[in-house]
């Protein structure tokens, strides 16, 4: 049987962004299903103990009806799906309409073989196809990130909304507000505006300001989510705008793809 590429552990391990420990009480739990397991290798081991370091929830199997059972039997939330290629087109029809398994991804050793699953509009929740460790981890970790900050938002609303009583129709508004903000047209003009506020605003923080050069010279829309988990001037900003519900700030970073945050 052949595996997929598991590099060294110093290929990770001294990559401190990638094997980051999630101390966001918002947890996920991550499965791994793979017949292979049944045989923990070396390199089995070492990819597990890089999952490890992702969170202390990871769960193994190795025999597709016992993780079946699992899966009927659990409605935890927050669940993330690593499938082997060979079990991956069975397993994605069935987690499909699983509410709680956020993402999937597939880890196999022939990922040509297993990339035209990514182009189906049947595999909503798979993310990518993936042949070595290191680039699964990142994937996985970039997704958690995202999915944790968008729960969290998501919580503040929804205790926003308990609390505001007769002001419920506020909490509304709100919404529609970001729904509006998301159809209006995003011209060079509208991003030129937004760094000019980022730039004054970090006008003595030379490491924001190169990123903030960095962001004008490469974005594009299919960004939005690399540059909202990336720990700089967008993800804070952005996420103040929303805790405070500044209108203002919310229509100068409509150029950033809102519908990915709220």
């Amino acid at each position: 049987m052949q595996h997929a590429v598991l590099p060294k552990a110093n290929e990770i391990s001294d990559n401190a962004n990638v094997i980051e420990k999630f101390n966001d009480p918002l947890d996920f739990t991550l499965i791994w299903l793979d017949r292979g397991l049944s045989n923990v290798t070396t390199d089995i081991q070492r990819t597990l103990t890089h999952l490890h370091q992702l969170t202390n929830n990871v769960l193994t199997f190795d025999d597709v009806d016992k993780w079946d059972s699992y899966m009927k039997n659990n409605d935890k939330t927050n669940l993330f799906l690593i499938v082997a290629g060979s079990l991956s087109e069975n397993v994605l029809l069935k987690v499909d309409c699983i509410r709680h398994v956020d993402s999937v991804f597939i880890f196999c050793f022939n990922q040509a073989t297993y990339e035209h699953l990514l182009l189906s509009s049947k595999f909503k929740k798979l993310v990518g196809v993936y042949n070595n460790t290191k680039d699964l981890i990142e994937s996985v970790e970039k997704h958690a990130h995202l999915m944790i900050k968008q729960l969290a938002i998501f919580k503040f609303f929804d205790k926003k909304q308990h609390t505001l009583g007769r002001n419920t129709g506020s909490f509304f508004w709100f919404q529609v507000l970001l729904y509006v903000l998301r159809q209006m047209p995003k011209t060079a003009q509208s991003q030129e505006d937004m760094l000019e506020h980022c730039t004054n605003y970090y006008r003595d923080n030379s490491l924001e300001l190169t990123r903030i050069e960095e962001f004008r010279r490469t974005y594009n829309a299919d960004m939005a989510i690399s540059w909202y988990t990336r720990d700089t001037f967008i993800y804070r900003m952005v996420n103040q705008a929303l805790r405070t519900e500044n209108i203002d700030a919310l229509y100068l970073f409509r150029v950033i793809r809102l519908g990915h945050m709220a």
